[in-house]
């Protein structure tokens, strides 16, 4: 068969686009409930340009109008059934204003659908939930059917007791409503303490999730206590786990000298770092010399982390799940361990380092 997908012609690959498509499909119908669309428009919104691709698209269409899915609108043309309920799965997202969304896999929060509180099942921000799609008038909601997955969740805030229950405040707008503590299970903290909670349970019959006390921080508006209670609500963990540890103690400070003779040695080159005279560490530095008459050579340099880090280790895996360094205002959470960050892959001065470098010859006016 020509065109594009020559495999439509096998019946499981074409039974696998089917499924992609027909998803697809739907989509543009919920994104766009109140439009009459036929095959040809739907096609261009999916980017779909071969024949027998968008002859499928029509089947599937005629297929989505059997099943009440879609209804039709006029000849050749359809329209989302307002009968019809979706169901979707993702993620919940709950905004400042604390609305709760629901947010269909591979959208962002703009996209979202908000989540009906009578059917939520009691979600957090960050829960991956199935839910329901019904239209109510002109409006679409949101109604929890299953809660796919919920990740360990930790809260900062203030505390408040009395003589009979505790309430956790959150700090993080995120979580729309207090956490009820019992007070066995609040660590001694006092009335008005910064204070780190887990949530432990949530029953569909309780209006607050229940929760447990697991840091006292220290009193609001204390800078440390402030500073403390930031790296829990963002899960920037202040450690690195101890395999991480043991194997950046194991690189090497000193550069064998088989290392350094695979290398181009700019060692006598007038090199700089770019960084203030403070920083913890060097990342850049520029070289530069002249080459001829009226011409410069200028390099940038960059320490070769690869060298040490390699794709898949102990240490590249830590890196990924902190994706960078975090500057506090009067601490670092580091993306790599101190050794690397501070000692080996700094350009710290009058220090033999291993380099990824750019070198380029320039003439006065800059070509």
């Amino acid at each position: 068969m020509p065109g594009q997908y020559p495999f439509l012609m096998k019946a499981h690959l074409r039974k696998k686009l089917s499924k992609r498509l027909r998803k697809g499909i739907l989509e543009v119908f919920i994104h766009e409930p109140s439009k009459s669309l036929n095959y040809k428009q739907v096609s261009a919104r999916l980017g779909e340009r071969d024949n027998d691709v968008r002859h499928l698209i029509h089947d599937l269409m005629d297929g989505l109008l059997e099943s009440g899915e879609l209804e039709s609108s006029s000849p050749g043309r359809y329209k989302l059934s307002s009968s019809y309920a979706q169901l979707g799965r993702g993620y919940i997202s709950v905004n400042r204003r604390g609305m709760v969304l629901f947010v269909p896999e591979g959208l962002t929060p703009e996209d979202g659908v908000e989540v009906d509180r009578r059917r939520s099942l009691n979600v957090l921000h960050g829960d991956e939930v199935r839910v329901k799609i019904k239209r109510k008038g002109k409006k679409r909601v949101a109604l929890v059917i299953e809660l796919i997955h919920r990740e360990d969740r930790h809260y900062v805030g203030v505390l408040e007791v009395t003589d009979s229950y505790a309430f956790l405040v959150p700090d993080n707008r995120s979580l729309h409503v207090d956490v009820y503590i019992d007070p066995a299970r609040t660590r001694g903290a006092k009335d008005g303490e910064k204070v780190l909670v887990r949530i432990t349970d949530w029953p569909d019959s309780a209006q607050s999730p229940f929760g447990e006390v697991l840091e006292i921080l220290g009193r609001p508006g204390n800078p440390d206590t402030e500073m403390v209670g930031i790296l829990h609500e963002f899960g920037l963990p202040p450690d690195f786990p101890p395999a991480v540890l043991q194997a950046a103690g194991a690189i090497p400070l000193i550069i064998p000298d088989e290392e350094v003779r695979k290398r181009k040695d700019i060692r006598s080159i007038c090199t700089f770092t770019i960084d203030p005279e403070d920083a913890k560490d060097f990342d850049d530095a520029i070289s530069f010399e002249r080459i001829g008459e009226g011409l410069l050579r200028v390099g940038v340099h960059i320490a070769d982390v690869t060298h040490y880090v390699r794709k898949g280790d102990v240490i590249d895996k830590e890196a990924v799940k902190r994706a960078t360094s975090v500057y506090l205002a009067d601490r670092v959470v580091p993306m790599l361990p101190e050794v690397l960050s501070n000692v080996v892959c700094s350009l710290r001065p009058n220090e033999d380092k291993l380099c990824f470098s750019v070198l380029f010859d320039m003439d006065k006016e800059g070509r």
